[in-house]
């Protein structure tokens, strides 16, 4: 009976050092991405730092022309080939990504997350609080 008590252990004992080395290796691996919410004094210090730095309003081209942030392009999140507009994008550049609140750039920043961009935060409060805080702001 020792035996086969000894046989159990080592194949419990296997079965636990596989998993802790499974468990290990995954949490091992180190990621470069990020996806989180900036405030604007934050972003503005971004743009000094990342001269590559891309700017997306994703809210729609009508919006975009009455009030914008500079250096910003407009890709609706909402149009049917939102995915397709942003593969013409840089995947590797830092994208930050705003609209008038936030709910539609977070949505956007989740679909960059999933079609594989690397760096993309979303402008806390959009530009609503853009302008609240007297950042300015170009029309078309």
């Amino acid at each position: 009976m020792k035996t086969i008590y000894i046989i159990n252990m080592n194949k419990s004992i296997s079965f636990l050092l596989i998993g802790f080395m499974f468990l290990t290796a995954c949490t091992a691996q180190t990621t470069s991405t990020a996806f989180i919410e900036i405030d604007s004094e934050t972003f503005l210090k971004f743009r000094q730092d990342k001269k590559e730095l891309l700017l997306v309003d994703v809210r729609t081209p009508e919006e975009f022309k009455s009030g914008r942030i500079s250096g910003s392009s407009n890709v609706d999140v909402k149009q049917s080939d939102f995915e397709s507009q942003i593969q013409k994008l840089d995947k590797n550049k830092p994208v930050v990504v705003y609209c008038l609140a936030g709910t539609r750039s977070d949505r956007a920043m989740q679909i960059m997350k999933k079609n594989g961009f690397k760096e993309v935060y979303n402008l806390k409060g959009g530009i609503e609080t853009w302008k609240k805080e007297g950042r300015p702001v170009v029309k078309q």
